[in-house]
C-alpha cells in the first residue's frame, strides 16, 4: 500500500503542480490558493512537509488577493516537487539514495 499512495501522489501532484502554475501565470491567485488547498493536504498525508508549506503560503497568498507574493512562492513549487520526487523515488528503490539532500 504504500508504494501504491507515493506512486499515486507523485502521478496526481505532477498534474496539480502544473495547474497552480498556469493558474499563477493568468493572475488566478484565488484559483491557485484553491489548488494549493488540496495538494497541502495529500502533501501533508505522505510527509512532503517541504511542499504542503510552500502550498500553505500560496493558499494565504492567494486567498488575500496578494498576487505578486502568490506567484513568487509559486516559483518554488516545481523545484521543491522535484526534490521531493527524487526523495519518493529513493524511497521506492526507483533511484540512488538520495536521502541527505531530501527535506522534512
Amino acid at each position: 500500500m504504500h508504494r501504491r499512495l507515493l506512486e499515486k501522489f507523485l502521478n496526481n501532484t505532477r498534474q496539480q503542480v502544473a495547474c497552480i502554475e498556469a493558474a499563477a501565470l493568468v493572475g488566478d491567485a484565488r484559483k491557485a490558493a484553491d489548488l494549493a488547498h488540496k495538494l497541502k493536504s495529500s502533501a501533508r498525508s505522505v510527509g512532503a512537509l517541504a511542499l504542503a508549506e510552500l502550498c500553505q503560503q500560496i493558499e494565504t497568498a492567494g486567498f488575500a488577493g496578494e498576487h505578486p507574493s502568490c506567484t513568487a512562492v509559486v516559483a518554488k513549487l516545481a523545484p521543491t516537487f522535484t526534490l521531493v520526487q527524487a526523495c519518493m523515488d529513493a524511497d521506492l528503490g526507483r533511484t540512488a539514495d538520495i536521502q541527505q539532500d531530501c527535506p522534512d
